[in-house]
């Protein structure tokens, strides 16, 4: 059964105040982790400037939208005129051929560092990746000393490893100062891999299985946290002895069985855990064919992405959690969303999009005689405006109406005013002095006064 859950305010709009350049570039601004960051740098009021592959941002004048290819020289060098900061965010999905991954990942950082350099950036921040550290074995609360390996997974953890390389090498040259940040599982509202993908897999029946007994620990990262950290280096750098030139792990600091943490996201939208458990030993075979199957079809031209890779069991099936001292020392980092807080404003803001339909609706909590009312804004109220999510106000008090709607005897009509104020038609002379009997059960709610 899905699981409503009203974020307040205060954790919604959560605010901070940095000390930062103006003048700042994101590179990868229309993705994922790349908006967020962007919000939060216009929340410090400073100039932004996106750059992206594809438009973006066309009804935000705030924001100045460069498009064009981190491998084209000339592209670059217009993103980083007259830029203090650069976010380097850019990066291909882990599913894009090697070559992509090489090109983009280890070329076009390579060029931003040289023309930043040359235009004078001096601070540059990193999206790197805790996988980068990976070698397929258990991790657990290991810290930045951990060597990144010789030999690297995949052509993703490896590109990426290569380029926070580059990144930390240049720190000092040009009166340059750089960092990275190693964020891990990150996901939130936004997100179109990670829960969404997990979710399109439940519909098709995919997410039953489990890999091995279930105990591997992992940590997983709001997209809110993994922003603010790169907020904290951008301010911290050239400022704070032990920063420039360094990664930092990152994560909401709440290691949780890897299972756990995926069954909780699919009952929260009303999909089942998975229930049955695989072998990692047979699964490890299984993976280890699918990966050669993809090498001799790629032989005779054939491009073939498997479900399942021998790495993926790997990190399906072992501990990936990272101790976060480092960043909490040096940058003053502290999860600013805590992973409950996180998971609360995804069944919030994502339900709409990927809760089961089929599922019984979510569960609501009522006002009872002698509770104390909960006290919700108009605009909380307002957010809740759809026949499968309906609230309305009536007399100062807050209905969830959303399983009244289908037997209202007024049809749809009840829905003319969802999300606001309904005082008027309710005190028509179309309702009987019983309607109040009727939607007594779903009150919920106080509305405040402002």
């Amino acid at each position: 059964m899905p699981v409503l859950v009203e974020v307040p305010d205060a954790v919604l709009n959560r605010r901070f105040k940095y000390d930062l350049p103006n003048r700042a570039l994101v590179t990868g601004g229309n993705g994922f982790v790349g908006r967020r960051i962007v919000a939060m740098l216009l929340e410090q009021g400073c100039d932004v400037t996106v750059f992206d592959i594809t438009k973006g941002f066309e009804d935000e004048p705030r924001v100045k939208m460069v498009v064009g290819n981190l491998v084209e020289t000339a592209d670059v060098a217009k993103a980083v005129e007259g830029i203090e900061v650069v976010y380097h965010v850019a990066a291909p999905h882990a599913s894009h051929p090697p070559a992509v991954q090489f090109a983009v990942n280890v070329t076009g950082t390579r060029a931003l560092l040289q023309a930043s350099a040359a235009a004078g950036v001096k601070k540059f921040v990193f999206t790197s990746s805790a996988s980068v550290v990976y070698e397929g074995g258990n991790q657990a609360g290991v810290d930045e000393s951990t060597p990144i390996p010789t030999a690297s997974l995949d052509s993703y953890t490896k590109t990426k490893a290569e380029a926070e390389a580059l990144v930390l090498a240049a720190n000092g040259q040009h009166g340059m100062h750089t960092a990275a940040i190693r964020p891990h599982g990150i996901f939130g509202p936004g997100d179109r891999q990670f829960f969404p993908v997990l979710v399109e897999s439940a519909r098709k029946g995919k997410t039953k299985y489990a890999l091995g007994e279930g105990r591997n620990v992992a940590d997983f990262t709001f997209v809110g946290n993994v922003a603010h950290a790169h907020l904290l280096a951008a301010e911290k750098l050239g400022k704070v002895p032990g920063v420039d030139g360094q990664a930092f792990f990152v994560t909401n600091d709440a290691p949780v069985p890897f299972w756990d943490f995926l069954a909780q996201v699919l009952t929260g939208f009303g999909y089942p855990a998975p229930s049955v458990r695989l072998p990692t030993g047979l699964m490890t075979v299984v993976g280890g064919w699918m990966d050669g199957m993809a090498t001799l079809l790629r032989m005779v031209g054939v491009r073939f992405q498997p479900t399942f890779t021998r790495s993926r069991v790997q990190y399906l099936t072992t501990h990936h959690y990272y101790s976060i001292e480092k960043a909490k020392r040096l940058l003053g980092y502290a999860p600013a969303w805590s992973q409950e807080e996180a998971l609360a404003l995804c069944f919030q803001c994502m339900m709409p999009a990927l809760a089961n339909p089929r599922a019984p609706k979510p569960r609501r909590v009522t006002v009872k005689k002698g509770q104390s009312v909960p006290v919700y804004r108009m605009q909380q109220v307002s957010r809740h405006n759809t026949r499968g999510d309906a609230w309305i106000v009536v007399d100062g008090k807050v209905y969830d109406v959303t399983e009244y709607v289908d037997v209202h005897p007024g049809d749809d009509a009840i829905l003319r005013f969802v999300g606001g104020d309904s005082s008027k038609g309710f005190h028509g002379p179309q309702h009987p002095v019983s309607v109040w009997d009727v939607i007594a059960e779903y009150e919920i709610g106080a509305v405040a006064a402002e």
